[in-house]
């Protein structure tokens, strides 16, 4: 495979001892590429768009997306300083609210109906793909402590149901005499909006940046689509969890390009407090800082790390995919 591994090979996975913890894991963008499309390649298609979308919501923002000769936008920002600008015309212009405007946002620029986020397109033979598969794998296994997803979609939630977990609160007993021990049977997941606790009972994923499932069905209204919402400070209850998860314990980051100022500080807030363990940051990904300066590398110096022991550096085509690395 044409995989390099950082300076360790996974040891929470491939030799765990009794005294080595399982993963937190930060899941980014690029884990769900190609089925579910990237930043920029979103930037591209609203670029196209950008004129049909204000039409309908009856303002006009003269933002320049940024294009290259051949048409596609080459900075992911500029699909988040777009919807941002939409954003502020809304409440501005109609008198909006904040929840009433990005829902009116979201419905124009279709997001609700894309099936590549729902998970219900762009469907491998087998349901999901092998990276979502053998992740929901370890996390039914009990190799996963908790899972931080930076998306929107649903590509998760269907790998989990797809080895057997069953979505539920965390007040359902997480238990069966049928499964080995320490195997999981429930999964949870958290959006902004609920209460944090401290029931280990299901698989928690944690979804800060919303959800489109639950936004679609109106049960949480947290959508964070806007260059200011991502940079924005994180809620109290949200930070205090991303604390306490990662306090002591590997992180794997996957897919993810460190690019959020607002939990880079908590990393260093972390680092700061002694809670963070030296030597146990590890980043999959294309290559090291390709979400922006700088990005994996302040993330790593929190770690006491640099590129060699940390980048575990994957590729775009077959082989050494991210599909080939968790198959590995």
């Amino acid at each position: 495979m044409s995989i390099t591994l950082p300076g360790h090979s996974f040891p929470y996975w491939s030799d765990p001892g009794e005294d080595q913890s399982p993963p937190a894991l930060i899941i980014g963008a690029g884990f769900s590429t190609p089925q579910v499309p990237l930043p920029y390649q979103l930037a591209t298609h609203y670029a196209e768009k950008q004129g049909e979308i204000e039409n309908a919501l009856r303002i006009e923002t003269n933002f320049d997306f940024k294009l290259d000769g051949a048409g596609k936008a080459n900075n992911p920002d500029d699909l988040y300083c777009w919807a941002g600008r939409c954003f502020e015309e809304l409440k501005k212009i109609q008198g909006a609210t904040d929840i009433s405007a990005k829902r009116d946002l979201i419905n124009a620029m279709g997001l609700l109906e894309d099936q590549r986020f729902a998970a219900t397109a762009n469907i491998p033979l087998r349901g999901t793909t092998p990276r979502h598969r053998v992740l929901a794998r370890f996390a039914r296994e009990g190799c996963i402590h908790s899972l931080w997803s930076l998306n929107w979609d649903l590509w998760l939630e269907a790998a989990f149901e797809a080895v057997g977990l069953i979505r539920k609160n965390s007040e359902v007993p997480n238990f069966s005499d049928e499964l080995p021990t320490g195997w999981k049977k429930n999964y949870r997941v958290f959006l902004p909006s609920d209460r944090p606790d401290e029931n280990n009972n299901c698989i928690p994923l944690y979804k800060p940046h919303g959800c489109i499932g639950a936004f679609a069905a109106q049960t949480d209204d947290t959508f964070k689509i806007t260059k200011t919402e991502l940079e924005e400070n994180v809620p109290d209850a949200v930070k205090i969890r991303l604390q306490a998860q990662f306090a002591a314990k590997p992180i794997c980051a996957i897919g993810w390009g460190a690019t959020e100022g607002n939990l880079q500080n908590i990393f260093e807030e972390c680092a700061a407090a002694g809670q963070l363990q030296p030597g146990k940051l590890t980043v999959v990904s294309l290559r090291w800082n390709d979400g922006g300066p700088m990005a994996h590398s302040n993330l790593a110096s929190n770690f006491d790390q640099d590129e060699p022991n940390t980048l575990c550096s994957v590729q775009g085509s077959a082989p050494g995919t991210t599909d080939d690395l968790m198959q590995w």
